[in-house]
């Protein structure tokens, strides 16, 4: 068989086996980030593509540990509470540093936001935000609060109910009317 011939004979069985370089690589991964919601400086963005560790979101507003979260695999959901009002541009960020997503917000009052995290028996477990150095009453619904100063902008805290029933749970500044964030039922 000459040379010739058998370039051509190869060239005829890889046509024939149907298989090509596009078949064998993956499809590229998209990454994206969409903001969900934005509530009085509460923000909460929806983070997809994101395979492998490395990845951060800032979120345009300080480049301090407060402005910038570890991006984790497969976790999707995000929070971030703003100090002041305006526009800003969330970026997600690659291994790399370079810029891979990007979503903006548009933040007219800054305020506080509590999100329940779980209820585990009569115990809740919430998390709050609100503006550096303010003073905040939160209010569990059942005749007990208490005072939170917003040292780092987001905190946990936890509260037991002594008895089953339904427990609106409330915060704003001390000075104030509280705003009812989620009712909660305890069995």
């Amino acid at each position: 068989m000459t040379r010739w011939r058998f370039v051509v004979l190869v060239l005829i069985l890889v046509g024939l086996s149907g298989c090509t370089a596009s078949q064998v690589l993956p499809p590229p991964v998209v990454s994206s980030v969409k903001l969900l919601k934005e509530d009085m400086g509460w923000v909460q963005v929806n983070v997809t593509g994101v395979s492998n560790p490395g990845y951060t979101l800032k979120w345009g507003d300080v480049e301090t540990v407060y402005g910038v979260s570890t991006v984790i695999p497969k976790q999707e959901k995000y929070e971030h509470m703003y100090q002041n009002p305006g526009n800003y541009t969330i970026s997600l960020v690659a291994p790399d540093k370079k810029i891979v997503a990007q979503a903006t917000v548009s933040v007219f009052h800054v305020d506080c936001h509590v999100s329940l995290l779980a209820v585990n028996g009569r115990t809740i477990i919430i998390r709050y935000f609100g503006r550096y150095g303010i003073n905040y009453a939160l209010s569990w619904g059942d005749h007990y609060g208490e005072t939170i100063v917003a040292a780092t902008g987001t905190g946990i805290l936890s509260h037991t109910y002594s008895v089953p029933g339904e427990y609106a749970v409330s915060m704003g500044e001390t000075w104030a009317p509280p705003r009812t964030f989620f009712t909660v039922t305890i069995k």
